[in-house]
């Protein structure tokens, strides 16, 4: 779990990096802010959003969001997946080290 949460905050400061090399440092600020609940909305809604109207989003600011939204989403699928394939290996040598005996 923890690994998870250290690749999703790592995404989460990228992308104020990120922000910041437009020249968007209110937007980076509020990503620094925000930490992971940043990425709660859709691509679509976060332009549109009452929450974030005061920051003037524009459409490359929701493209560099959707780049790193599919990042953060995909992270907790991929060390999961990892997590997953290295129990099961671990159950798997156990039950063949039980059936050696």
């Amino acid at each position: 779990m923890r690994k998870i949460l250290k690749a999703k905050y790592d995404i989460v400061e990228e992308l104020a990096k990120k922000y910041e090399e437009m020249g968007r440092q209110a937007v980076a600020d509020r990503v620094r802010k925000l930490q992971l609940s940043w990425f709660n909305k859709e691509p679509a809604e976060i332009r549109s959003s009452a929450e974030y109207s005061d920051l003037e989003l524009t459409y490359d600011d929701v493209l560099v969001y959707r780049e790193y939204r599919s990042r953060f989403t995909n992270t907790s699928r991929a060390i999961t997946q990892d997590i997953i394939s290295d129990m099961i290996e671990v159950v798997i040598d156990k039950k063949q080290e039980f059936m050696k005996d």
